[in-house]
């Protein structure tokens, strides 16, 4: 059964369908998601629960028994849902000790009789009580407990951590969300918690993330607890007090920079010091970080971030952005951040590109829609916020509120013009089943309701305006003239005030005989100009507030200023009136943002696609495949394809089971780093659903990409700390289906110890059969692993670029010729010893590469006649080298 593709399905129908169900475990991947899910048990009976309606009863029997205390319990390592191998830190359940004595080494048990009954509070319509009174019910149930947070803005980012009570397992994540919250309506299914803890003052309204959990998991209980508990730095000091001493240094490296996840953590420990009288003991908590992609890599690779500089164009973020809109561009960075494991999703996304590489009038149609759509989550965002009423007769706001919400209004009512356009364009073009998805998310039959809806309200003639006046009268006449009587007087007022500005600047022109042009700006409302031929001097005393340019001169009066005031209040007027109006209509908007949403995501991941096919216009780009192996003809680094100026040098690769770990040796400055960060780079850009910079190209599906690269600029630690911490949280998070890249390891030890940790650390990283590539200029590396039948040796080639260097730097045309001899000689010598070793292979290493080709051979496609002739030729190569 093929995965959901969860991207363009209703928030409301994303639980599983009955034929899911039947299955277990079974895997879904989200479309615009890295989080590749593993539905255990427990959640399919949830699902059961919420399919067949069934009473909380039906719930409590899911659950099991457990006594008060648990010692000793072995947990497995396995985590409950997620697309990659996860940072396990510690390896043992924690010990739930109950507090007899103040002097006990429990964390902050408390004594009831001090302690202060909590208020009963509702919310969402459910009763809450004592915290302390939830206790025994929380300790003799299968209970998760979850507290989440979310970031400001429209970039949406949520914080989850989450405790399976009875097993004192805290898993952590941070995930990089879309609108409608459904990467983090999955997670919350798959933890399926008793209760979640959230932040929500009593004065405002929910939140949209809230309203989405209220709405898909009535059963869960929610907890409004005070934003103050929500510390990253405490939430960072728990981890660090209760975490498995040995692990937790990883730990906290790689969440040093998650601070919605930390403050999550804070709140949910300070939650469990309220449950009476129980606690944990030091450093006996497995803390599970479920990964997306660790900042150490994402920060390594430049993946939206420059290491050096603050722009992000010297990124992959900024070589692969051609998005029009904001919320496409958003959406390019999370893709990077999450790329997707599903080899499904991806091959959708290469199919619509390349259906829209096809069709050229589609590509620029759509191309010259988007650039006209403003962003549509700033929209949603404002009709989700519910204006505060002050009293009986209408809403409290000010005037720059009231202007912000008729500016949404009108950027939605072009919103909807622009996308009917591009409806228009994807019913009639297109073809591919994802584009015609979009296509008729675009069409729904709702969104020309809307439209009828604005209509009603705000003039048809209103469409973009760039100048800041034009912006301005736009706002003033948006609403049709008889909505709303009071608002038409105030407009004729400002209509009259406006009149006499330019009667008052005819008549000067008149008195002083002089050509003065009326400006307006948002600074300074309306002023004079004069051109600079003139000068300051002459000009008459009435004029003030003299400002000197380039090219003209510009001053005012106070005439000109007290009808600026008078412009002003009429406007303040006019915005306040307007505002009753718009919100009025808004506030018809607000059942449906489902709808909306849907629309933003649909348009963000047509923008997506859009820009893949924009870059296959700018460089020669090939369609990824995914076969398993690794192969990579003529590739080039995308981020230095983008921002050089001469031709990029392209590079090959191969990498397959019997040849997953490649140790690539050379000289600094050979160019080791540059090779294995492309390779890394390009499998990004292929699990993205983007086309690559190469003639051919195949691809392993990764899950996760672990790196040590050598360009650590953290100060607080030594070189050679940075690195240790670094290997320790790849060596725990590598598995089978990883991509490691290591490079110039134990550069910050001396020779011998940087030789022997780098082997033991390679042994390591071998025995887990992950693809790695290990860039070093320790040649000796080389003898010590040769033994490996997994195990290949590349070399850089490189032409003295050190005596190159040399040479520019002034040295003696006489010691240039030397070394230059020298190094043709020493190369020579080298070079017929490489070959006489080539013929001692071992036994063992031929055979496995026999069967590694033999394997790619049964999953090649196409081969026809040529397979005979291909099975001689490996059978003629065997013998030749088994000899």
């Amino acid at each position: 059964m093929d995965p959901i593709d969860l991207t363009l399905v209703s928030p409301d129908k994303f639980l599983l369908p009955e034929e899911s169900l039947t299955s277990f475990p079974s895997t879904y991947d989200y479309n615009d998601s890295v989080l590749y899910a593993t539905l255990l048990p427990s959640a399919k009976r949830r699902c059961l629960s919420q399919k067949e309606g069934t009473s909380n009863k039906a719930k409590s029997s899911s659950t099991s028994a457990m006594p008060p205390t648990t010692k000793n319990n072995k947990e497995s390592t396995t985590a409950i849902a997620t697309w990659s191998s996860t940072s396990v830190a510690g390896v043992t359940s924690g010990n739930l000790t109950r507090s007899v004595h103040p002097s006990t080494s429990t964390f902050d048990s408390r004594n009831p009789s001090n302690t202060k009954a909590a208020k009963a509070s509702t919310y969402g319509g459910t009763q809450h009580t004592d915290l302390r009174g939830m206790a025994t019910g929380l300790l003799t149930q299968n209970t998760t407990v979850m507290a989440i947070t979310e970031g400001c803005g429209v970039a949406t980012e949520v914080g989850i951590c989450y405790m399976h009570l009875p097993s004192g397992k805290c898993t952590l994540a941070q995930i990089s969300d879309l609108s409608t919250f459904t990467k983090t309506m999955l997670k919350i299914y798959l933890a399926n918690p008793s209760k979640v803890l959230v932040t929500r003052p009593p004065s405002e309204p929910p939140t949209m993330l809230i309203q989405m959990i209220e709405k898909h998991f009535p059963q869960v209980q929610l907890l409004p607890f005070p934003r103050k508990n929500f510390d990253d730095k405490d939430g960072l000091a728990y981890i660090q007090k209760f975490g498995f001493s040995e692990n937790v240094v990883s730990l906290l490296r790689a969440l040093s920079a998650k601070y919605y996840c930390l403050a999550a953590t804070c709140a949910l420990f300070r939650y469990l010091e309220d449950l009476d009288g129980w606690g944990y003991s030091e450093h006996t908590l497995k803390f599970i970080y479920d990964t997306v992609e660790d900042t150490i890599t994402a920060r390594n690779l430049e993946l939206v971030n420059n290491l050096t500089k603050s722009s992000n164009k010297e990124t992959l973020f900024g070589a692969m952005d051609y998005t029009s809109t904001a919320m496409g561009s958003r959406l390019l960075r999370t893709t990077i951040l999450q790329p997707s494991t599903n080899i499904t999703t991806i091959n959708s996304r290469l199919d619509a590109v390349q259906e829209l590489l096809k069709k050229e009038s589609q590509f620029f149609s759509l191309k010259s829609n988007l650039r006209h759509l403003g962003d549509l989550d700033h929209v949603i965002s404002t009709i989700a916020k519910a204006p505060r009423l002050t009293n009986n007769q209408g809403y409290g706001t000010t005037v720059q509120v009231a202007e912000s919400h008729i500016n949404r209004l009108i950027a939605l009512k072009n919103s909807l013009n622009t996308i009917k356009l591009i409806s228009q364009t994807m019913t009639a073009y297109a073809r591919d089943p994802l584009l015609c998805k979009i296509g008729k998310l675009l069409s729904l039959q709702r969104l020309d309701d809307l439209r009828q809806l604005i209509s009603e309200t705000l003039n048809e003639d209103i469409g973009i305006e760039k100048t800041s006046l034009g912006i301005r009268n736009q706002r003033c006449y948006a609403i049709k003239a008889g909505v709303n009587g009071l608002l038409d007087v105030a407009r004729q007022t400002y209509k009259e005030t406006i009149n006499d500005i330019y009667d008052t600047v005819a008549e000067y022109c008149e008195i002083f005989g002089l050509k003065l042009k009326l400006q307006f700006d948002n600074d300074r409302a309306f002023y004079l100009d004069l051109p600079a031929d003139k000068t300051i001097a002459d000009l008459p005393a009435v004029f003030i507030n003299v400002l000197k340019k380039k090219k003209s001169i510009s001053f005012t009066t106070l005439e000109l200023l007290q009808k600026n005031s008078r412009v002003d209040e009429s406007l303040s007027e006019i915005y306040l009136m307007s505002d009753r109006t718009v919100n009025q209509l808004l506030e018809s908007f607000r059942d449906d943002l489902h709808t909306l949403y849907k629309v933003s995501e649909s348009v963000a991941l047509l923008d997506l696609l859009l820009s893949f096919a924009t870059a296959c216009t700018a460089t020669d780009k090939v369609r990824p495949e995914f076969t398993g192996t690794l192969a990579i003809k003529s590739g080039k680094h995308p981020i230095l394809e983008a921002i050089s100026i001469s031709e990029t040098v392209p590079n090959d690769t191969f990498a397959s089971l019997s040849s997953a770990f490649q140790l690539i040796t050379g000289p600094n400055m050979s160019g080791k780093s540059t090779y294995i960060k492309q390779v890394a780079l390009l499998t990004i850009m292929a699990q993205t659903g983007s086309f690559v910079p190469a003639e051919y190209a195949s691809f392993k599906v990764i899950n996760q990409i672990l790196s040590r690269l050598a360009n650590d600029t953290d100060l607080s630690t030594s070189y050679f700390m940075a690195e240790m911490q670094e290997m320790a949280y790849v060596l725990r998070q590598v598995t089978d289906s990883s991509l490691v890249i290591v490079d110039e390891l134990g550069r910050g030890a001396s020779l011998w110890d940087a030789l022997s940790i780098a082997t033991a650390i390679s042994e390591e990283l071998i025995v887990s059969k992950a693809q790695c590539f290990f860039a070093t200029h320790l040649i000796q590396m080389a003898r010590n692993l040769r033994k490996h039948p997994t195990v290949v040796i590349l070399q850089v080639s490189i032409e003295s670029v050190r005596i190159l260097a040399a040479k520019y730097m002034g040295l003696p045309t006489s010691v240039i010729d030397f070394a230059t001899a020298a190094s043709e000689k020493l190369e020579s010598s080298s070079t017929a010893g490489s070959s006489n070793e080539g013929f001692n292979v071992n036994r063992h290493q031929v055979l496995y590469r026999f069967a590694d080709k033999l394997l790619q051979l049964s999953h090649a496609s196409q081969m026809g006649g040529s397979l005979r002739e291909q099975l001689h030729s490996l059978q003629s190569l065997m013998a030749t080298q088994l000899q």
